[in-house]
């Protein structure tokens, strides 16, 4: 399973054709860039204008929904996809794979905000299937 990315390689391209970066992975420069801006480090200048052009930090650089977005789905798109059940109940499985992503997401960005209870109980079932996944790969 994969997360689809919200900044486009189009976007990328365009952002960066004007820099000197080279022929540098810039999707790869970016995820870093926006990891240092999380981490309360600084990236350099050019590197710094390109995250505020494509919205991804802000003017005072700190990161945007829209970078924590992006910096989770070049997490979670490099994480072995460990739930390939033989299962046809595809519906179902969507609905496991949404509480597992609400779960990592609100896990990454350390979500303070009072949830519903809904979502709290998305957040358990998330938190159980991610813990099953943790421990099947162990076992592994």
């Amino acid at each position: 399973m994969s997360i689809k990315t919200n900044v486009l390689d189009e976007q990328i391209k365009k952002a960066f054709d004007d820099s000197n970066f080279g022929s540098r992975d810039h999707r790869k420069l970016l995820e870093q860039g926006v990891l240092k801006s999380q981490a309360g480090y600084k990236s350099g200048g050019t590197l710094t204008l390109i995250m505020k052009h494509l919205k991804l930090i802000d003017a005072n650089k700190y990161i945007t929904r829209k970078g924590k977005m992006f910096l989770f789905s070049a997490f979670y798109n490099q994480l072995p996809d460990v739930k390939k059940q033989e299962n046809d109940d595809s519906l179902k499985n969507q609905a496991l794979d949404e509480c597992l992503n609400f779960y990592l997401v609100n896990k990454l960005m350390n979500s303070s905000r009072k949830m519903s209870v809904s979502e709290d109980k998305i957040f358990k079932i998330g938190e159980r299937i991610h813990n099953e996944n943790l421990n099947s790969m162990k076992k592994k």
